[in-house]
């Protein structure tokens, strides 16, 4: 099971998330994954939207599943996660 979205920001721009159970491990389940996430994005292009971004905390496997999408690595946000801990990367993607 899957969920994503993305919440407008202001025109143009938007706040993109997306949460996976871990159970979706297997090949079939992930490969249905990007499927159907590269569709959702091919949609939002089309909504007017030029620039999607979204945050993931850093150094935990994130970055290929970005980069898989389209998205690049565009900063570092020192003690972003609860409560000041963690480190997290913000990626974009333009249009």
């Amino acid at each position: 099971m899957f969920a994503w979205g993305i919440i407008e920001l202001w025109a143009g721009v938007g706040d993109i998330w997306l949460v996976f159970d871990k159970r979706m491990a297997g090949f079939s389940q992930l490969r249905e994954l990007f499927r159907l996430a590269k569709e959702g994005l091919q949609i939002v292009e089309k909504l007017g939207f030029v620039r999607a971004q979204g945050q993931a905390k850093k150094d935990c496997g994130t970055e290929r599943i970005a980069q898989a999408f389209g998205f690049e690595t565009e900063s570092v946000m020192k003690n972003y996660g609860l409560g000041g801990q963690g480190d997290y990367e913000m990626y974009r993607r333009i249009f």
